[in-house]
């Protein structure tokens, strides 16, 4: 089963979610998709400020959607392992009118008019999301005193738990090409790892502090 039809089946599933929060003036209206569109990403963006919308997200692609799969095992892991890297991505790109422009519900003009994203010079667009998979994953064992050999060694076991082909690839190949930048220091805990995350997250681009 292709990835790439999952992490829309996985879109999909979110836009459904946050279409039915979508205030009533606003879904009545027919002539208004492009409206629409807008409040139901804004309110995409809310439902990214809650901690476990990955959790949830994935367990309701899997009863309602992998349930009808013959394969429900190998849909089960392909949602498991898509859903944390898009809901990342959402977090960071999650803007209205980029997005419903992109779509082609609201004029095209809307996306012309957007100043360019900040994280534009970004060539490979799988690196962000990957990158803030990692670190939601290093965040994790915020409360474990670890060294830098050993946030590397954490951060291939979270690309491990990707499912095998181009993502998972590409996630390795992110660790590896940063990984002589997390050598050479002391063990760290507590306080000091939360700034070593925020230092990761400063490294990708992907969010500010």
């Amino acid at each position: 089963m292709a990835r790439a039809c999952f992490a829309v089946l996985l879109l999909l599933g979110l836009a459904g979610q946050a279409y039915c929060r979508v205030p009533s003036p606003y879904s009545a209206s027919s002539n208004d998709a492009c409206g629409t569109c807008k409040v139901a990403v804004r309110l995409m963006g809310d439902m990214m400020c809650d901690p476990y919308v990955d959790d949830t997200l994935a367990k309701w692609m899997v009863d309602n959607i992998c349930s009808n799969f013959d394969e429900k095992e190998q849909c089960s892991d392909l949602v498991l392992g898509l859903t944390p890297a898009l809901v990342q991505w959402l977090r960071v790109n999650a803007d209205p009118d980029t997005l419903c422009s992109g779509m082609g519900v609201c004029p095209a003009a809307a996306l012309q008019a957007q100043v360019q994203p900040r994280h534009s010079s970004k060539p490979n667009d799988v690196t962000c999301p990957l990158c803030m998979y990692v670190a939601s994953k290093l965040k994790e064992q915020v409360n474990n005193p670890v060294t830098q050999a050993d946030i590397r060694d954490a951060s291939l076991a979270a690309c491990a738990a990707l499912p095998e082909g181009m993502m998972r690839d590409a996630c390795t190949d992110f660790v590896e090409q940063y990984g002589e930048q997390w050598k050479g220091s002391s063990p760290a805990a507590g306080q000091q790892q939360q700034q070593q995350q925020q230092q990761l997250l400063m490294m990708c681009g992907c969010a500010s502090v």
